[in-house]
């Protein structure tokens, strides 16, 4: 990925008691399905081990790795989500799990944040509450 095709953002991370916060600079990363906080910071906002997953490096190699239960705020959006956690004082990355959540993804050609819109119940056509 180039330089250009990153779209960095700050956003507020906190525990899921919705505690303790910390604005981080953020990288969107398109590939990526959880979001990554520094060990640091988990510990700092409260962070909870939800469970243990394999995950896929962008190298390829399969790790086991805990997810931690988060709540990620962005452009007045905000979900409840897991992330992983990375070395003390490193990278932060937003993922697209946590950007479905929060209704929003990368439009494709101009790469920017948009928002998406929400499919409710569209294989049943059930009606919602």
């Amino acid at each position: 990925m180039a330089d250009t095709d990153l779209i960095e953002r700050t956003i507020t991370v906190s525990g899921l008691d919705g505690g303790v916060s910390r604005e981080l600079l953020a990288v969107i990363d398109k590939g990526a399905s959880h979001c990554q906080i520094p060990q640091n910071i988990a510990e700092e906002i409260g962070a909870r081990l939800m469970a243990d997953e394999d995950v896929q490096l962008p190298n390829g190699r399969w790790i086991t790795t805990g997810l931690w239960g988060i709540i990620v705020r962005i452009d007045g959006r905000a979900a409840p989500t897991t992330a992983t956690l990375g070395p003390r004082d490193g990278p932060t990355l937003l993922g697209k799990f946590a950007l479905g959540q929060m209704g929003l993804g990368v439009h494709p050609v101009e790469n920017r944040l948009i928002r998406q819109v929400a499919h409710l119940l569209s294989a049943t056509n059930w009606p919602t509450l």
